[in-house]
């Protein structure tokens, strides 16, 4: 979070270019988690459970 406050734009780029995947499929599977029921059921169309809690 430091980097991304503060620190210059090559540190920025560089911390967002090296987690840009994880961070787009984290807002995929929150998407998948907080999208309204449209089908029916919870579970109808879903690829992907959720993980368990730890």
């Amino acid at each position: 979070m430091d980097v991304l406050l503060s620190g210059e734009l090559p540190e920025r780029a560089a911390l967002i270019t090296g987690h840009g995947k994880e961070v787009r499929n984290l807002e995929r599977r929150m998407a998948e988690l907080t999208a309204p029921d449209t089908a029916g059921s919870k579970e109808h169309g879903r690829k992907h459970r959720a993980a368990p809690e730890r």
